[in-house]
């Protein structure tokens, strides 16, 4: 049952906090349940971080999820992505592809429509679920957080007045 929590839909990714409820209505107490969930990522069944504090409170049930949505990012072939329902159906116009497609492809930068986009069938909500996947991105140095080009010219021009 731990394994299969998956609270609010489809979308495999839960809150250690749930796992430990559920436990208890089997009896399991707080430690217990968070030993449990230290054996089953050793033993490749779940993914729990629990020496990450940005991750300490997310449960990944389904291994083969996680690694799904970092394929999506990660990939060779980001150069031949034609512009399809993924990003028609996050917002993105053909002229905001080409330039996400551009960063993405030439500058190795992934923006957060971009993001979405690629994610659309794994069905990621903006609010929560994209936060997390960009904390396990940096928590394992897959990326790094960059300023826009605006914010570096407005430190700029902060710093030399």
């Amino acid at each position: 049952k731990l394994i299969q929590l998956t609270p609010g839909g489809s979308v495999p990714i839960t809150d250690v906090s749930d796992a430990i409820a559920l436990s208890a209505q089997h009896g399991l107490t707080k430690e217990g349940c968070l030993s449990l969930l230290k054996y089953l990522y050793q033993v490749g069944s779940v993914l729990y971080f629990s020496g990450q504090v940005a991750l300490s409170n997310v449960l990944f049930p389904s291994t083969a999820f996680v690694v799904n949505v970092f394929k999506a990012v990660f990939r060779h072939d980001h150069l031949d992505m034609p512009y399809d329902h993924r990003f028609t159906r996050t917002g993105i116009s053909s002229q905001q592809f080409e330039e996400l497609k551009g960063d993405l492809v030439h500058n190795g930068i992934a923006r957060i429509p971009m993001l979405l986009a690629l994610w659309n069938e794994f069905h990621l909500t903006a609010d929560r679920h994209i936060d997390i996947f960009i904390r396990l991105f940096l928590a394992f140095d897959f990326a790094y957080l960059i300023a826009s080009k605006d914010e570096v010219a407005q430190r700029l021009s902060n710093t030399f007045r």
